[in-house]
């Protein structure tokens, strides 16, 4: 740990202390503590949002922690203690309901990669990092079944469609089949009574010529 993030420690150690006490004394209706007066003056605008998005994070009011960190990443860079507000913004998107909040943590932590390679977070985000790669994994992994499925799906549909089409066609048949057989036993009856009058012809012929 260099000098400079010891010292920034200490800061921030007395800082939440400050901010602690700076609440005490609004509820007496008090006025703040020198001490705590120049515990606030000697520190910057990032290291006070820090120390709050910190008191936040204990108090369980995590939007409120996200805002604060975001002026600490997007203020002036202080190692110790904006790679670990990188770190924590990360896994606060984790959290986010409007579908981005793995993209984001990924690039936070591409970014805490970057900026501060040497970083102790790093160690922290690695596992978060392979966590990220496994879900990309498993949801490539259900995007390609979910498309299976719909093409199964559809697949499907045309057979029903081929199938309801083909029992029409079976359907139509079946009466067309229908038809030829009522009109073949017409045709056959037809038949008959021809014949029945072609013998009747003949039997008349005869009777004739046997009275002539």
């Amino acid at each position: 740990m260099t000098f400079q993030s010891h010292k920034l420690i200490i800061s921030l150690s007395l800082l939440l202390l400050a901010v602690l006490g700076e609440g005490c004394s609004m509820i007496r209706g008090d006025k703040p503590l020198p001490a705590v007066q120049m515990v606030q003056a000697s520190l910057g605008h990032e290291e006070r949002c820090f120390a709050k998005a910190l008191l936040s994070l204990k108090e369980g009011n995590e939007r409120d922690a996200q805002t604060l960190l975001e002026e600490v990443i997007a203020g002036k860079p202080l190692p110790g203690m904006t790679d670990e507000a990188f770190f924590r913004l990360a896994v606060l998107h984790l959290g986010d309901e409007d579908g981005n909040g793995d993209t984001q943590t990924r690039d936070l932590l591409a970014r805490l990669q970057k900026e501060y390679p040497d970083s102790n977070w790093i160690r922290q985000a690695t596992p978060l990092i392979s966590y990220l790669d496994e879900v990309d994994v498993l949801r490539k992994a259900r995007e390609v079944l979910n498309a299976r499925w719909a093409q199964s799906q559809s697949q499907l549909r045309e057979s029903n469609h081929e199938v309801k089409t083909l029992q029409e066609r079976n359907l139509s048949l079946a009466r067309g089949n229908k038809e030829l057989q009522e009109r073949n036993h017409s045709l056959l009856r037809d038949n008959k009574d021809l014949q029945k009058r072609l013998d009747r012809l003949k039997d008349l012929d005869i009777e004739i010529e046997q009275k002539n």
